[in-house]
């Protein structure tokens, strides 16, 4: 199916990249990829689950053994006194069984936070899901969902003792 073909491209380059990057040790030594004043956080985490009913019924249960691909990527860094950071991360779910819920989920967000003189502030921040609901039964299917969330926030900061955040 065209679907495994994509998932098994996107977890070898996952892992290629991984490997490239948090293999070398001195890059593992020193934490982070540094570019400039960027700070480069290349991620991955690989679990499995077993869930003893996958549609939350009463009766007629149905287990499933899960693994979970989750490859990401996080920068961030200053210029001057302002603070940027942007991530991407995905997840790929795989059933052992049910491949109906097989599913893939997307979270992306970023930040930015501008200080200006005299303690003002402002921060702005954006996150962006799409994601599915679970399955409810065999008959049922996933939910696409799709979410978008922004903030802007006025603030404040003369001293420790005065301070204040709108928005």
């Amino acid at each position: 199916m065209k679907n495994d073909r994509y998932k098994k491209v996107i977890l070898f380059l996952t892992l290629f990249v991984f490997v490239l990057f948090c293999s070398n040790p001195l890059l593992y030594a020193l934490g982070n990829i540094r570019m400039g004043p960027w700070e480069i956080h290349p991620y991955i985490n690989i679990e499995e689950t077993y869930d003893d009913n996958i549609y939350l019924e009463d009766s007629n249960e149905k287990d499933d053994w899960i693994i979970t691909i989750s490859p990401g990527l996080r920068i961030n860094g200053e210029l001057r006194e302002h603070e940027f950071a942007i991530e991407y991360r995905a997840e790929f779910l795989d059933y052992s069984d049910y491949k109906s819920n097989d599913t893939d989920k997307h979270y992306f967000g970023g930040s930015a936070k501008f200080r200006f003189p005299e303690g003002w502030s402002l921060n702005i921040k954006e996150n962006f899901v799409k994601t599915y609901d679970p399955a409810t039964s065999e008959q049922t299917a996933l939910e696409d969902r799709t979410r978008n969330d922004v903030s802007i926030i006025l603030g404040y900061d003369k001293t420790e003792n005065l301070n204040f955040e709108l928005g």
